[in-house]
């Protein structure tokens, strides 16, 4: 039964470190969709 118990946490600690990851990721990656799209109005405007 302990066994049991302790691949049990092992897994969900796992899968918190990978949902975290994951939120992290799409985190950053909106973020840098904003700050090429901001600096791509930005040198158009330039450019202009």
């Amino acid at each position: 039964m302990l066994e049991i118990e302790k691949i049990t946490l092992k897994n969900k600690i796992v899968d918190k470190d990978n949902y975290f990851e994951i939120g992290y990721c799409e985190e950053l990656k909106i973020y840098m969709m904003h700050v090429l799209f901001f600096g791509l109005l930005a040198i158009i405007d330039i450019i202009k």
